[in-house]
């Protein structure tokens, strides 16, 4: 047989030790979220830390891609202004050897 006043304590308790509703959420699902059993809480909780590290994690990744490719990009237009000036200076040669 269970106790109502142990559980209602108990419920109490654990519903202290929970964390804050995820900041990403609006003011209506926080509130929701505090009407959850503490059990849902938690587990909601330790979802939403997990899905806000992977897309921090994502974010990162895509901002060193961006810049590899920013990178790239750069190395791409130093060789091809390269190029054209040994072109140019290959047809100038030319022209010289010609004349």
């Amino acid at each position: 047989m269970t106790n109502p006043v142990l559980d209602m304590l108990t419920h109490h308790r654990v519903a202290e030790i929970v964390a804050e509703p995820p900041r990403s959420w609006t003011a209506e699902f926080k509130r929701m979220f505090l009407t959850l059993p503490p059990h849902l809480q938690v587990y909601l909780a330790n979802h939403e830390k997990r899905r806000d590290v992977e897309i921090r994690r994502a974010q990162n990744q895509r901002a060193d891609a961006l810049k590899l490719l920013a990178k790239t990009e750069d190395e791409r237009d130093r060789a091809l202004a390269r190029l054209e000036e040994l072109k140019n200076g290959i047809t100038e040669n030319q022209s010289d050897t010609i004349a």
